[in-house]
């Protein structure tokens, strides 16, 4: 019985301090969004500022930007979701990947035309690269960490739709400093510039996204 009483304490005082974990839905990180355009946007702008020459086209790009960052956001929400959603058949998203898909192909109608040599060309190609790629794989790494304790249904799309959405914030800040509104421009920098975001969120979707 004297033996037994620290033991009785250890395990009381163990009792006290565990308590369950309860699953985190990614749906609830995404109020971190507008958070994070915010700071990105105002240390962006503080450094490179704004464009000077803004057109029709400069504002379809950041259009089209913002709208496929909406779509993703909401590929997050569902894809995040314990039970199982209907992604492709949702409203949101198919109306926003559209619009986005519209705003592009009106881009190739009134933005600037460059062949893929002149795009490469371009002295401010490898800046919109870096500075998107940064942006976006500094935002996927914290979304990350906020939904470790994730039990998503589909963690693959989860890891995409993170991904793409932490670029996406990235993009639609930098549009509007970025001069060049060439659908060609657009495709190789900014496309680019999320696939390490997409390759590193995929890397380490199986390690943290798991209950």
């Amino acid at each position: 019985m004297v033996n037994e009483a620290p033991q009785d304490k250890l395990i009381d005082s163990l009792a006290t301090e565990l308590q369950p974990l309860k699953p985190f839905i990614p749906g609830q990180a995404l109020q971190w969004v507008p958070a994070l355009m915010i700071v990105v946007g105002v240390f962006t702008i503080a450094i490179l500022g704004f464009r000077s020459d803004w057109q029709l086209a400069g504002l379809a790009k950041s259009a089209a930007f913002t709208l496929l960052l909406l779509s993703m956001v909401r590929v997050m929400k569902l894809a995040g979701c314990p039970e199982r959603c209907r992604i492709y058949s949702d409203a949101w998203v198919i109306g926003g990947i559209m619009g986005t898909v519209g705003l592009f192909g009106a881009l190739a109608v009134i933005g600037a035309s460059l062949s893929i040599s002149q795009a490469l060309t371009t002295s401010s190609l490898w800046t919109c690269i870096g500075w998107v790629a940064i942006t976006g794989i500094l935002i996927t790494l914290l979304l990350q960490a906020l939904m470790a304790r994730a039990r998503p249904q589909y963690p693959r799309r989860l890891a995409v739709g993170c991904a793409i959405s932490a670029s996406m914030i990235g993009a639609v800040i930098y549009s509007l400093y970025c001069p060049v509104d060439a659908l060609t421009y657009i495709v190789m920098a900014y496309g680019g510039a999320t696939l390490p975001s997409i390759m590193i969120s995929l890397l380490f979707a199986s390690r943290l996204w798991r209950w």
